[in-house]
């Protein structure tokens, strides 16, 4: 049986869990209907572990709505020049709500690990 959860109170939590020194800029109301959620907390939580291995700087998650889909952008500014893929298995579990998940880059400035929800 397919639940609402908020995905703004999703981060919320794993920020409190993880005391992690982030700037949070998240839209109110935007709700998943999802049977689970435990794998998207997983999700959630690897790709902010992947931003914080590419800096000690504070991290930033934005969530805005975008009318028919939710954008969550985790970034960090890094002096990395080489960024490891994402997991393969991080698209299979997103999948499961309907999500899509992209990383943009510059090398030396930031890395930006973008989730669509649509």
């Amino acid at each position: 049986m397919a639940k609402s959860i908020d995905l703004r109170k999703i981060v919320m939590a794993i920020k409190e869990q993880k005391s992690l020194d982030a700037d949070l800029s998240l839209e109110f109301d935007c709700m998943l209907e999802v049977e689970d959620h435990k794998n998207l907390v997983k999700s959630i939580n690897y790709i902010i572990n992947y931003c914080t291995e590419l800096s000690d700087q504070k991290i930033y998650i934005s969530l805005n709505d975008q009318m028919q889909e939710f954008l969550l952008n985790i970034s960090v500014n890094t002096v990395k020049t080489e960024f490891p893929p994402l997991s393969p298995q991080l698209s299979e579990l997103l999948k499961e709500y309907d999500a899509k998940v992209e990383l943009r880059s510059e090398a030396g400035k930031f890395a930006q690990v973008i989730t669509t929800f649509m």
